[in-house]
């Protein structure tokens, strides 16, 4: 059982990679931070990004911590669109501070050492209802969680800029592992 990490600034390609991935018969996970905008943004004093960060991330984690449980007791390959960790770096990056009782509460949550980052890329980036950031902050973003998944001891690996079929084809060669088939 593996679980790996597809991460990167907004608009970089990893929803649509993690979708692919799907498409070959691999199990998924969507991005926990979307739908917790699509629920908060249903609420009247919703708790968003671009308005509290830190209690934004406090829904985020406990998302992804169901999310882990579940993706880790299914005992096959699955692939996440963003991990605990991620969190860490949007707080870096909005310029919060990251307390080491949180830091440490994440490493309780290994993932498979090899993390696939997708790199910013301007010619694909796009705003959308829950994508609030400019490129810049997509960027930024991206050498965030870089720095922060290293700093947690993972191997990072950048995807090329290239079609969807060839970053798949990238992360398989990584790690060689066929889907589970149900």
């Amino acid at each position: 059982m593996s679980l790996f990490i597809i991460t990167g600034g907004p608009g970089s390609g990893k929803t649509s990679l993690i979708q692919g991935l799907q498409t070959k018969g691999y199990v998924v996970f969507p991005e926990a931070s979307r739908m917790v905008i699509s629920e908060q943004q249903k609420q009247e004093n919703g708790i968003l990004p671009w308005t509290d960060l830190e209690g934004f991330q406090h829904l985020v984690f406990e998302q992804q911590k169901r999310d882990y449980h579940t993706a880790k007791s299914l005992g096959s390959v699955v692939f996440l669109d963003r991990g605990l960790p991620d969190g860490l770096g949007y707080m870096k990056s909005g310029g919060l501070f990251i307390p080491q009782e949180l830091k440490t509460n994440i490493k309780q949550f290994p993932y498979a050492n090899t993390v696939f980052l997708t790199p910013p890329w301007q010619e694909i980036y796009k705003n959308d209802s829950a994508r609030w950031e400019d490129f810049q902050k997509a960027e930024d973003i991206y050498f965030s969680l870089k720095e922060v998944y290293e700093d947690l001891g993972y191997n990072t690996r950048p995807l090329p800029l290239d079609t969807i079929e060839k970053r798949i084809e990238f992360v398989l060669n990584q790690i060689s592992t066929p889907p589970s088939v149900p």
